[in-house]
């Protein structure tokens, strides 16, 4: 009898069980979408909370252009080389010139320094040989060298300059045979001999110069 009550239940649930298979495999299941693995390529934002700041981006900051700087004017002429005088642009002629001068006359520069500078004076004052030159030659800080400098130069120039360049030598300066060229150069243009006497010559000089204006020399 207990072996058929045995027989009975393990029949029962056998049916279940095969009941149960039968039900799973009829009825349709929602297959969940498999995750996708795309790569994202941009970052997120970062976060920005009371205590986080966004961060712009560095610029590069863009070179200044390149510029010459200005020239420097200084007020004073006594440490400046003859170069440097002649490219201050914030000078005019008339104080370049004076500067020269200064310079011709400056008895610490070193002799070549004043011939150079002297050589420029005399180039710049073909208009104004009388107010510029003339004071040099009577200075007697001008060595007699650099006056015979004005002295040949002044051979290149009108008769009228001739004269007054050799008459102020031989009134001012000291050297025996700078004065006697003077004296020789003044007997030249003018045709007189009048020696050491400088009102004569002053006076022959002064009567050349208008015959040579009439004449256009």
């Amino acid at each position: 009898m207990k072996n058929k009550i045995r027989f009975g239940l393990t029949l029962v649930a056998l049916c279940t069980l095969i009941f149960a298979v039968v039900w799973w495999f009829q009825t349709p299941h929602a297959i969940k979408p498999i995750a996708s693995t795309t790569v994202r390529t941009t970052q997120p934002a970062a976060p920005v909370g009371p205590h986080l700041v966004p961060v712009k981006p560095k610029l590069q900051a863009t070179p200044a252009p390149l510029f010459m700087p200005p020239p420097v004017h200084r007020e004073s002429n006594d440490s400046l080389a003859v170069g440097e005088l002649l490219a201050d642009t914030f000078l005019d002629n008339q104080a370049v010139m004076a500067g020269l001068s200064k310079m011709v006359l400056d008895t610490d520069r070193p002799i070549e320094e004043r011939s150079e500078a002297l050589g420029h004076l005399l180039n710049l004052s073909v208009e104004d040989r009388t107010a510029v030159i003339l004071p040099l030659i009577g200075d007697a800080r001008l060595t007699d060298g650099l006056c015979e400098h004005i002295l040949n130069d002044s051979l290149n120039d009108d008769l009228a300059w001739q004269a007054d360049a050799s008459l102020a030598a031989l009134t001012h300066r000291k050297g025996k045979a700078l004065k006697d060229r003077a004296r020789e150069h003044l007997a030249f243009l003018t045709d007189e001999e009048h020696g050491d006497n400088l009102a004569a010559w002053a006076k022959a000089t002064a009567t050349a110069k208008g015959k040579w204006a009439e004449s256009g020399q």
